[in-house]
């Protein structure tokens, strides 16, 4: 069995305190649309705000496609 290797990307984003959360989850949706577009992603998980926080993962197929 061979082992492939992975690069997982997280990142948190965050909004100031008087904006909307739906601001914050159609910038994390907008990131995902253009990560699916770049090639190589394999899985991109983000959720709702909470408290003016969020955090997303990608997890990519090489690092070439991770940078």
């Amino acid at each position: 069995m061979t082992s492939k290797t992975r690069y997982v990307v997280a990142f948190r984003s965050t909004r100031a305190p008087n904006s909307a959360s739906i601001d914050l989850y159609d910038a994390d949706r907008l990131a995902h649309e253009e990560a699916a577009s770049a090639g190589g992603l394999l899985a991109y998980w983000f959720g709702t705000p909470l408290e003016g926080i969020n955090l997303a993962t990608c997890i990519w197929q090489s690092r070439k496609h991770a940078r």
